[in-house]
């Protein structure tokens, strides 16, 4: 069961704060909050026989184009609505597998990592426990354009005929050398065309999965790279 509800939150990643784990920011400055665009909480309860939990997701508002605030709206209620439908899977599942007592959850939190020049970054953690000695949780970025509705990949905000992935591994690869706090159970092999990221406002974070290079101890590792390091091959408008 648990295997199923990992899949389910998992495919809702078409790209915060961690529940249960913390993870380690390499060379992160504090944040600072820089609102340009207006972002209200929304909140969808769960209260299912064998499933509790609680949803919150962003709503943007006062974008003068309607169109393009309907669409990324529609973007995050659409991710929040994949986990309800994963609990409500999950308190199915635990029909007559499970005690009436049985304390199952489902868990989703936001965090605004990114809001300045029309593109915000946001970063939802996905958690659930269905039995066992700990719940699992990922980690889903959206990055968005509040003027056009655009969705940010990784390879987006590169200037054309970057090699991108060259550009951050070598970046990983650095701090690599000089952080300690990890245990790496297999050698860092570079990133995917599609890695999975979100942007702050003073740089690039790369967020790798649980148990892709780590155990379940050290969360989900997360490299920061400031703007400022590879400013020459960013796109203006992230910078």
């Amino acid at each position: 069961m648990k295997r199923l509800l990992s899949a389910v939150l998992l495919s809702a990643a078409a790209a915060g704060t961690c529940i249960g784990a913390a993870p380690i920011v390499y060379g992160a400055p504090a944040a600072v909050t820089s609102s340009q665009v207006k972002i209200i909480s929304q909140s969808m309860p769960i209260n299912l026989e064998h499933v509790t939990g609680k949803i919150t997701y962003p709503k943007f508002e006062g974008i003068k184009n309607s169109k393009v605030q309907n669409t990324l709206n529609t973007l995050f209620l659409a991710h929040a609505q994949t986990v309800k439908a994963s609990a409500v899977k999950l308190n199915q599942e635990a029909q007559g597998s499970y005690s009436p007592e049985a304390k199952l959850s489902v868990e989703t939190q936001y965090a605004v990592k990114r809001n300045k020049n029309g593109i915000v970054s946001a970063v939802f953690t996905d958690y659930s426990y269905t039995g066992g000695a700990h719940g699992m949780y990922d980690k889903v970025a959206y990055t968005v354009d509040a003027n056009s509705g655009r969705i940010y990949q990784l390879k987006d905000l590169f200037k054309k005929g970057t090699n991108y992935t060259a550009v951050i591994n070598a970046e990983i690869r650095a701090q690599l050398k000089t952080q300690k706090e990890y245990f790496w159970q297999t050698p860092f092999k570079g990133i995917p065309a599609n890695q999975r990221y979100y942007l702050t406002n003073q740089g690039i974070v790369i967020y790798f999965g649980l148990y892709e290079y780590t155990p379940y101890v050290n969360g989900m590792p997360e490299f920061f790279i400031p703007y400022s390091k590879i400013s020459k091959y960013l796109m203006a408008a992230v910078r």
